[in-house]
């Protein structure tokens, strides 16, 4: 749910982020629990149907300023420009992690529900929580999520990027974390 906010002295525009790719100098990505867990997938890839809009970090960046410079307060802005279901997404995250030809099979929702179950146990054994409540996600995971740029990107000033680059950046930096090649701090500030 997005809150809004407008009067005569103040302005609040609220962006709505999807999936992010790219760098920021000295900042661990957060997709490498998603390259560390491809990894760990040693036959095929196994991953849920559906897929979701994303956007490259420059591109926010010129979402921010237009919204500074061209938002109406009391609006909430849906970002997203490039529309890729997960194989899309995750070929190429193989090709940048060096398995391009690594097969990817769509998995029944039924099996991804499972999974989410499993990670929730997990979960509660170890007395953690995690960011998402998995079986609650399911739905939502493996439905397509798109948004059409025309919506808030376009008349907010943000243009083309390239995706593939940003999504390499990504894996590659996450794959450097992992090995413990890169001094990152973690978004947690650790």
């Amino acid at each position: 749910m997005a809150l809004s906010f407008a009067d005569e002295t103040f302005d609040v525009s609220v962006l709505e982020l999807p999936y992010i790719f790219g760098t920021q100098k000295g900042r661990k990505p957060v997709w490498v629990f998603l390259v560390e867990m491809l990894q760990g997938m040693k036959g095929a890839i196994l991953y849920p149907r559906g897929g979701t809009t994303m956007v490259t970090v420059r591109q926010v960046g010129q979402a921010f300023a237009g919204a500074l410079e061209r938002g109406r307060g009391g609006n909430a802005y849906p970002i997203g420009w490039f529309n890729l279901n997960w194989k899309e997404m995750i070929a190429i995250m193989n090709r940048y992690m060096g398995v391009p030809d690594k097969k990817i099979v769509t998995i029944p929702d039924f099996l991804f529900a499972m999974s989410a179950k499993q990670i929730e146990k997990q979960h509660r054994s170890k007395g953690t929580e995690g960011g998402l409540m998995m079986t609650k996600f399911v739905k939502m995971q493996t439905r397509t999520l798109f948004i059409d740029k025309e919506e808030a990107c376009l008349p907010l000033g943000v243009t083309d990027d390239d995706i593939d680059a940003a999504i390499g950046e990504s894996v590659l930096l996450s794959m450097e974390v992992l090995d413990k090649k890169a001094n990152v701090i973690d978004m947690k500030g650790e």
